[in-house]
């Protein structure tokens, strides 16, 4: 899990990193303004950005939230010491995943990392246009950096849940898009995919080889689980 520190008081920053490395969160970068953390985020991609409200310069850390918001859709906690009610009512409206008051201790800090990761992956279904990444037609185009990287779908041997992260595996490539299982099989067309684990949706064009507790794409063994394994079956008699 990797973390930004946005805050512009070097020893507060300091301090939140090795807290978050203790805990085992990976720190992969501190920026002191908003100018420097949105060079940070055009090289290099978070899984959820912590930002102090109150930071120095002309822009504020609730614009880096409207920024992040608008750019990335990763969810974001911001920090504070101090707040009045119209900064509340602003911060709001950019819907961050938690808030952290200073002084930082870890439950705290624990908390509001897997508050904001959760609701961010409850969240409902978005368009097409408002997904980062995108399918159409008989292809994802998955985010990677500034660019979108076409992957057919006829390509991927299978998905792999990792909490809110999905792995796309094809035979040359793993690309890692943050999305949720449900939601990813309601994005491509239906027939291709087909679960056989609550953590594994496969091709089902893929398969090589299948019993009662396992299937094989190419080297990979696929576990089966007994509440996917009659639709699995099912799904293999009809297919063509």
């Amino acid at each position: 899990m990797k973390v930004l520190i946005v805050e512009d008081e070097i020893i507060i920053a300091a301090e939140l990193s090795q807290l978050l490395q203790k805990m085992g969160y990976t720190v992969s970068g501190m920026a002191v303004n908003y100018s420097a953390a949105v060079a940070f985020l055009t090289n290099e991609m978070p899984d959820i950005v912590m930002i102090d409200i109150n930071l120095g310069g002309s822009k504020t850390g609730i614009d880096l939230g409207k920024y992040i918001n608008e750019t990335y859709k990763i969810p974001f906690i911001y920090l504070t010491s101090a707040i009045d009610k119209s900064t509340v009512d602003e911060a709001l409206k950019t819907k961050p995943g938690s808030y952290l008051l200073k002084p930082f201790d870890k439950i705290a800090i624990y908390s509001s990392i897997e508050i904001a990761l959760q609701s961010k992956s409850l969240q409902p279904n978005k368009t097409a246009g408002e997904e980062q990444d995108l399918v159409i037609d008989n292809a994802l185009f998955i985010k990677q950096k500034e660019l979108f990287v076409k992957v057919m779908l006829d390509d991927i041997l299978y998905f792999k849940s990792d909490k809110n992260y999905i792995e796309v595996v094809t035979a040359d490539k793993m690309y890692l898009i943050r999305s949720t299982m449900v939601n990813l099989l309601a994005a491509v067309p239906e027939g291709i995919f087909v679960q056989s684990h609550k953590s594994y949706s496969v091709n089902i064009k893929k398969i090589s080889a299948i019993n009662q507790t396992m299937l094989l794409i190419g080297p990979a063994k696929i576990p089966i689980s007994d509440s996917f394994r009659e639709k699995l079956t099912n799904r293999l008699k009809t297919f063509t």
